[in-house]
């Protein structure tokens, strides 16, 4: 993990082709680690829609449209090529071959640059791939990713190799991703507690809950009986929108792209607005310090 941990944070149907600004090494991007508190709940999506709207420009962050990447580390059940119609640029066996002859060029070489205003890293899969691959080549293409950009989405899957841990110990933030449901509320605590015990830079992490049906007399649980099973104050909750979802993803599309004013949109704003506000104060914070 070291080579990871060399250039990144220690603590851890038309839409047009946006025009980028020149690649600078960047020495600390921020890193978000979206990972879900067990399958099917989600996080693909909202990794998605989580790079979408940290590139989408807005006058208060004009230089964003050049410099977010969306990372995929699941060579066996990794979906964002076709969550975004973007096949790999890199053959499989790359990763399983040692690190020797990586470099920053090759390694932008693979890079997707999307017409979403952000990059994709999306990579090759294989039955049993996350065995097979070189954990020193993943590590240190990664660390090659993190000198490209200010900002960095992981898609974290939920199994346990040494750049998953890498990942989380170098994510900023970390949120695990849940429904508003028993069996998931208790694997996603547990989730939750085990990342914190197996990395130690992780002293927490957030919650989301996705598709929440805000008027439906068919669950007797709530957004605070979640919260009380976390022990937090506050939790994430999304809306259930089946629908925009569905057609955003047959269009190869974040949700945003679709339908920027569903409420599963606006919900998901509301969240990463608050995250980006509260990673602006904690830099001011650092730069204060130094």
């Amino acid at each position: 993990m070291n080579q990871f941990a060399e250039n990144i944070h220690p603590i851890h149907d038309n839409l047009a082709m946006p025009k980028y600004l020149e690649d600078q090494p960047t020495s600390e991007p921020y890193i978000w680690g979206i990972t879900g508190g067990s399958g099917g709940v989600g996080v693909t999506t909202i990794c998605t829609q989580l790079a979408y709207w940290l590139a989408k420009p807005k006058k208060r962050r004009p230089l964003q449209s050049s410099k977010t990447c969306l990372v995929e580390l699941d060579f066996e059940n990794g979906s964002l090529s076709q969550y975004l119609d973007s096949p790999a640029k890199v053959e499989f066996d790359v990763f399983c071959q040692p690190p020797d002859r990586l470099d920053q060029d090759l390694v932008k070489s693979w890079l997707t640059r999307t017409a979403f205003g952000f990059s994709l890293f999306s990579i090759p899969t294989a039955i049993n791939g996350n065995h097979l691959v070189n954990s020193d080549t993943v590590l240190k293409c990664l660390d090659h990713i993190c000198t490209l950009f200010d900002y960095i989405v992981i898609d974290i899957p939920q199994l346990w190799a040494p750049w998953t841990q890498a990942a989380l110990a170098t994510a900023d933030r970390i949120a695990v991703v849940t429904q508003l449901n028993v069996p998931a509320l208790h694997l996603a605590r547990r989730r939750s507690e085990g990342l914190i015990n197996a990395v130690d830079e992780l002293n927490k992490t957030d919650f989301i809950l996705n598709k929440v049906e805000r008027r439906s007399f068919r669950s007797n649980l709530k957004v605070a009986d979640a919260e009380r099973a976390f022990d937090v104050p506050y939790v994430n909750p999304l809306a259930l929108c089946n629908d925009q979802v569905r057609e955003a993803l047959n269009r190869g599309e974040p949700v945003g792209a679709t339908y920027p004013e569903s409420r599963f949109v606006r919900d998901t704003n509301d969240v990463f607005e608050t995250w980006f506000k509260q990673s602006q104060s904690r830099a001011d914070d650092r730069k204060a310090v130094i």
